[in-house]
């Protein structure tokens, strides 16, 4: 409900910078409204108090000017100042007036709770130090006061309301935490996801690709995949298709590769996949397996469309070596002929 009204009246998401303080803003206005109905009517049914009633119904009008500042007038800086400043009014009247008496002197607490809630940073400090000067004042005039403290309905009004107050309070401020740090890991993903996906075909970029290749997560052998005649599917049928077909084929060979391995694209119209599979009997099936597919998969363009393939034994304590013999095989599947498979001299230290 309260991200409804304020899509409506202040035009903020759950992403907008201002829609923590908004929200709790909103949260805090409520909660006075709460007390201070309650308090009217204690006041006027069960407990006849004339200055307090006429207290409340102030604390009412300026809680409504607030929730005005907020909604209509989009001023959540101000909002905030009326009801720091209506907090602070009220439980300052109440606690000089009916002294230590009640237990009056437990609104002390609100005060900085919903100043550090609401206000900024800036001007927290000053009116932190005049709050706790005025509080500290009510404690030290009534030490070494003897009183009677008879645990009444007006004490236990008191207390029960401060302590309803301030953990619903709590309450939202956590949920409005949790959601902010929901909100920060989310972004931290999607960061993640960003930096290490390649934007067109959605599959791992380069960079994810050489940090997978120095961690431990055992990789057995590497694939290099070169798209035949790519530079013709540009030439005549334009980047659009030509970007098409990388995306199917990137589609292929992430189903085929899904459980043995990780495709990444290493560049142009080049992709790598780490294979965790050991057999090499099975890898060769796999990307036989890809490259039949690839040749027979619809494309939307007229020309039929194949890749050629190099791929051997991964050694993590010679990546550049691996890359290069796997390399230098593709070359050979491009150099006989294209459309094949090929396999890296180090295929026979398995």
């Amino acid at each position: 409900m309260i991200a409804k009204l304020f899509v409506h009246y202040l035009s903020l998401t759950s992403d907008d910078r201002q829609y923590r303080w908004a929200y709790l803003n909103f949260v805090s206005a409520l909660l006075i409204a709460v007390n201070g109905l309650f308090f009217l009517t204690y006041n006027l049914f069960i407990d006849y108090y004339p200055a307090l009633i006429w207290a409340m119904a102030l604390t009412l009008i300026l809680d409504i000017t607030s929730v005005y500042w907020l909604l209509i007038k989009r001023n959540v800086s101000v909002s905030s100042y009326i009801l720091v400043s209506i907090v602070f009014a009220m439980t300052h009247f109440y606690m000089f007036d009916v002294q230590s008496s009640e237990y009056a002197l437990i609104y002390g607490v609100l005060n900085p709770v919903i100043a550090i809630t609401l206000l900024p940073r800036s001007y927290l400090k000053c009116i932190l130090l005049m709050q706790f000067m005025v509080f500290n004042y009510l404690l030290l005039v009534h030490i070494g006061v003897k009183e009677q403290q008879t645990l009444g309905w007006a004490s236990y009004t008191n207390q029960l309301s401060v302590w309803l107050t301030v953990t619903v309070l709590f309450w939202y401020i956590d949920t409005s935490r949790l959601q902010a740090n929901r909100k920060v890991y989310e972004a931290k993903d999607q960061l993640e996801r960003l930096a290490t996906t390649d934007s067109l075909t959605g599959v791992h970029n380069r960079r994810f690709i050489e940090k997978r290749l120095i961690e431990p997560p055992f990789i057995h052998s590497i694939a290099l995949i070169d798209v035949d005649n790519f530079k013709q599917v540009n030439d005549h049928h334009g980047h659009s298709a030509g970007d098409g077909v990388l995306q199917s084929i990137a589609h292929i060979l992430e189903h085929i590769f899904q459980r043995v391995g990780v495709v990444g694209r290493w560049g142009g119209e080049e992709f790598i996949i780490l294979i965790t599979e050991q057999d090499p009997k099975k890898v060769a099936e796999y990307l036989e397996h890809a490259r039949l597919a690839i040749c027979h998969y619809p494309m939307a363009i007229s020309q039929s469309v194949s890749i050629s393939v190099g791929w051997g034994r991964f050694h993590q304590e010679n990546i550049e070596q691996s890359i290069r013999s796997v390399d230098k095989a593709l070359y050979r599947a491009k150099a006989n002929g294209k459309n094949q498979i090929r396999t890296a001299s180090l295929l026979s230290e398995y």
